[in-house]
This record gives structure tokens, C-alpha cells and sequence, in this order.
């Protein structure tokens, strides 16, 4: 599975993404905003993890729903 993780502080992303790592799963962990904007744009991910507690996560959601359709 190819999983878009996006989460900006290394001490939260960082066992995130061992862990999907350890389970198998294609991670690709960003943590700047524009560098997600792109990807989401230019690659399709089964899914996302994206960390929402500021407008730019919200945003990325938002881009994600709207690429989908």
C-alpha cells in the first residue's frame, strides 16, 4: 500500500512511519507543506496520514477530496 504520510514535527513522524514501514507499507513522509501539495498532485496514494491541527493539513485534505473526483 502507498501511503502519503504528512506530519511537519520529527518526533511524531518519525515512528509513524518506521512503523508502516515495519508493516509492509510504501511511506512517503513529507514534512513541508509544499512538498506534500506536490506530491499529492503529481502521484496517487492508496492512502493518507495527514496531521490536521493547522490550516495547511486542512488544506491538503481539501486537495486530496478534489484530485479524487
Amino acid at each position: 500500500m502507498k501511503i502519503l504520510l504528512y506530519e511537519p514535527d520529527q518526533r511524531t513522524g518519525e515512528p509513524i512511519y518506521h512503523a508502516l514501514r515495519r508493516e509492509g507499507h510504501d511511506v512517503i513522509w513529507i514534512q513541508e507543506y509544499m512538498d506534500a501539495r506536490t506530491k499529492i498532485l503529481d502521484e496517487k496514494f492508496d492512502a493518507s496520514l495527514i496531521e490536521i491541527d493547522d490550516y495547511e493539513g486542512l488544506s491538503l485534505t481539501a486537495l486530496l477530496y478534489s484530485t479524487d473526483l
